[in-house]
């Protein structure tokens, strides 16, 4: 069993350590957070003792691994202070303010992995699976969307309100905002998937609704090595959020096929067309489960064998810098080439 200590013990690291206990090889064994009701609150519930401090934490001769779930803005520097200490690092998206903080992470972590919770999600390893073997011929896009109606609660307390501040409003404390916040996760996983290279990234942004500076619509197009084209929509404040399209989110586009994706949070099926079939298939996925546990499954299979983690702090960094790119280009009203920006 992988031993965890959680670093934050708010909305997020309920899900997170939901998934701990449901995962066949891990275990939690310390929580700190700054609010002492939420670590005791969290260990009540999901194990492990509560401690006073990070430092007591990292002591902890029983923690193996540090997950990190705090404010963007204090990622950095736990995840350094948990590398000085030895402990392997599995740290939430994003790695940081900026590029230079996810860099910081990896140049100091010598085992590192961050949770992007989509590429474990069932359908999304199928996807993966169909554009290895051809299925859709060569890739020539994808589109990522991103429909949320966040209630003016949301920027002050997350969708629970388990932890209320002011972080996600500005950017020196979140670094951004739908884009950086939600569409990160889609776009780290449609690379890996598809295996792609964005080159270029032209961008547009605008807080609508939001009582924060960050963005709550975030529009991005991508071009890509080899000349495939993707494209972003995110938004934070639309009405009705995704509607009756909820089903089907984002899609591959292939020279003989295309990929109809489900939303990750779920364990539903994708959609196939391929030329060679001439028709639409839904496709179940073999490998059924949480997402957010195979993740933590996956991380801590690396980890116990001494195996790079399966979405290392590199694609941390790539996903960072892309993203902190469209903004360049939205606020230059520019297109960025990202092969020296985010190379």
């Amino acid at each position: 069993m992988l031993r965890f200590g959680f670093v934050g013990a708010g909305e997020i690291a309920v899900a997170s350590a939901e998934a701990v206990r449901d995962a066949s090889n891990a275990s939690l064994v310390a929580v700190f957070d700054v609010r002492a009701d939420l670590s005791d609150d969290l260990a009540a519930r999901f194990g492990g003792r509560a401690v006073a401090s990070v430092d007591e934490l990292l002591a902890d001769p029983e923690v193996d691994a540090v997950y990190i779930c705090v404010p963007h803005f204090l990622h950095r520097d736990t995840a350094i202070r948990a590398a000085v200490a030895g402990r392997q690092v599995f740290i939430e998206k994003p790695m940081g303010v900026a590029p230079a903080d996810a860099e910081a992470i990896v140049d100091a972590c010598r085992a590192h992995g961050v949770a992007f919770i989509v590429r474990d999600a069932p359908a999304y390893h199928a996807a993966r699976d169909i554009v290895v073997s051809d299925a859709i011929g060569d890739v020539t896009g994808f589109r990522i969307t991103y429909r949320g109606e966040k209630p003016a609660s949301y920027w002050t307390g997350g969708w629970s309100g388990r932890a209320t501040g002011d972080w996600r409003m500005t950017w020196s404390k979140a670094g951004g905002g739908v884009l950086l916040m939600n569409a990160i996760h889609d776009l780290d996983a449609i690379l890996w998937i598809t295996g792609l290279d964005v080159e270029h990234v032209q961008g547009a942004i605008a807080t609508t609704s939001g009582p924060g500076e960050v963005e709550d619509v975030g529009l991005a197009i991508l071009s890509c090595a080899g000349g495939a084209l993707g494209s972003i929509e995110a938004l934070a404040a639309v009405p009705g959020s995704e509607g009756p399209s909820a089903r089907w989110i984002n899609r591959i586009y292939g020279t003989q096929g295309q990929i109809l994706l489900p939303t990750p949070w779920g364990e539903d099926g994708l959609a196939l067309f391929t030329r060679r079939s001439g028709t639409w298939a839904e496709v179940a996925p073999e490998r059924r489960g949480n997402a957010r546990t195979l993740a933590f499954e996956a991380f801590a299979e690396a980890a116990l064998a001494g195996a790079e983690p399966p979405v290392p702090g590199a694609d941390g960094v790539r996903a960072s810098r892309l993203v902190h790119a469209v903004y360049e280009a939205a606020r230059r009203g520019t297109v960025v080439d990202v092969r020296v920006t985010a190379g």
